[in-house]
């Protein structure tokens, strides 16, 4: 699944949790801005109160879901076009990738 689209299962998957306690509407629209929010780590607040998705917290279903969007977002396109490019064209072009993280980190460093 490519991670431009991952944000839209996750909000099948919220949606069959937030639609059952807000209606179809409502529940529909907290499932997407929930699942666009977990997937750009963005952290908004639709419930009030500062509570977020306290709420759920004991729902294993909700927390799966945004715990997953929150990583897979936070890997970044880039990561995932390496990992597309490892699965079906190989291992070379993986060892410039490392070598050019490991360049930055090392640059940044000195400054």
């Amino acid at each position: 699944m490519r991670p431009s689209r991952s944000f839209l299962f996750g909000a099948m998957l919220l949606s069959t949790q937030f639609i059952p306690e807000f209606g179809l509407k409502k529940g529909f629209f907290y499932s997407i801005f929930h699942s666009i929010s977990a997937f750009c780590n963005a952290g908004f607040d639709l419930f009030g109160n500062f509570s977020s998705l306290t709420g759920f917290s004991s729902n294993i279903a909700v927390i799966l879901t945004i715990s997953a969007l929150i990583i897979i977002g936070g890997l970044g396109f880039t990561v995932w076009l390496e990992i597309y490019s490892y699965k079906y064209k190989g291992i070379r072009k993986i060892g410039r990738t490392i070598f050019a993280i490991f360049k930055l980190e090392v640059l940044d460093s000195i400054q």
